[in-house]
């Protein structure tokens, strides 16, 4: 789980930039250094879907219970499902593989 390299010149890509690209509708991001587009694959968008999705569906089918036998209250359980919602996300540019583009 490292960061992505550009498949032209092996330049390490910014987490930003990663990030950017994933959170803006997977949209392609372009090396720096020699100017190689790269799209995102589909295992990606499968990675990402994943990793934001089902720890939060697992999470929250854990917790509702809890809700009905231990009166925790709801909002802290909707304040843990956001912030380990924003958790997930910021990992997202772990697992992001690209692809260049024939341009």
């Amino acid at each position: 789980m490292i960061l992505q390299k550009c498949v032209g010149c092996d330049y390490h890509f910014k987490w930003r930039t990663l990030y950017k690209g994933l959170m803006i509708g997977y949209k392609p991001i372009q090396c720096h250094r020699c100017g190689t587009k790269h799209k995102v694959t589909f295992s990606t968008r499968l990675r990402v879907a994943c990793l934001t999705t089902v720890p939060l569906i697992l999470l929250a089918y854990f917790m509702v219970p809890e809700v009905f036998i231990m009166s925790v209250p709801f909002s802290l359980i909707s304040i843990s499902l956001v912030i380990t919602a924003i958790f997930l996300t910021l990992l997202t540019p772990l697992v992001a593989r690209y692809n260049s583009c024939d341009s």
